[in-house]
């Protein structure tokens, strides 16, 4: 299979299904709230040798991106529960001269502390793991080039389902107030099986400027708007 930057891409390891579509006029809160618990339940059962495949072929599409290339600053997350793991992409940017930031939870939002190879880690009140910081070194979200983001599912639209704590979308509301130049890009990584038909957009939600999965890039680097980092 392609994989939407005009190499090939390993094939999915999961079976083909017809995706699931949740249309704008039926969307309800217990539907979201459905899809969220069946996605997460398929991606907790996936083998660790799964996760790490499909981790390495995304972190290789990834640097396939221009925009990636062109990035200095770059958030990534701590995954957690079978998430697609920043890991294999994390240890290409140090070698790369990339500066790596990871989420800190601050209140009801995320700020960014940096992240290097002898950062210690400690777990917030979620279990993930933050970088050990002082309060100089948190970073707003403004002032990244790319956020690579996880994902519960997505759509086509680039329309986002997290873990339904809202972090992201607060965190990057000044997204939505952006006509033109946006910065920074939001990258949602995920497996093939987390996207599906439709997600009903809330006013709130942030969609997404590009999704990665194991098989596909969404919009294809191609058809990328004329924005840049």
């Amino acid at each position: 299979t392609r994989d939407g930057t005009g190499g090939r891409s390993h094939p999915s390891p999961f079976r083909s299904t017809t995706r699931l579509s949740y249309r704008a006029g039926t969307w309800m809160t217990t539907q979201a709230a459905e899809l969220r618990r069946t996605i997460k339940q398929r991606r907790r059962l996936l083998d660790h040798r799964v996760v790490e495949s499909c981790s390495d072929n995304i972190a290789r599409t990834l640097w396939r991106l221009p925009e990636m290339h062109r990035a200095s600053r770059i958030g990534i997350y701590m995954a957690a529960f079978g998430e697609v793991s920043c890991q294999p992409f994390i240890a290409t940017a140090w070698l790369r001269g990339k500066r790596i930031f990871a989420p800190v939870l601050r209140k009801n939002a995320l700020l960014y502390a940096p992240l290097s190879n002898g950062t210690k880690l400690s777990r917030n009140r979620y279990g993930i793991p933050e970088p050990v910081h002082t309060r100089r070194q948190l970073v707003p979200p403004q002032r990244l080039d790319i956020v690579l983001v996880p994902l519960v599912a997505f759509d086509s639209d680039l329309n986002r389902l997290g873990m339904g704590g809202g972090y992201y979308d607060r965190s990057f509301a000044f997204r939505r107030r952006q006509r033109r130049y946006r910065k920074p890009r939001l990258v949602g990584l995920g497996y093939s099986f987390q996207h599906v038909s439709h997600l009903h957009a809330a006013p709130w939600d942030v969609p997404l400027d590009r999704a990665v999965t194991e098989t596909e890039t969404l919009p294809p680097p191609a058809h990328r708007s004329s924005q840049t980092v």
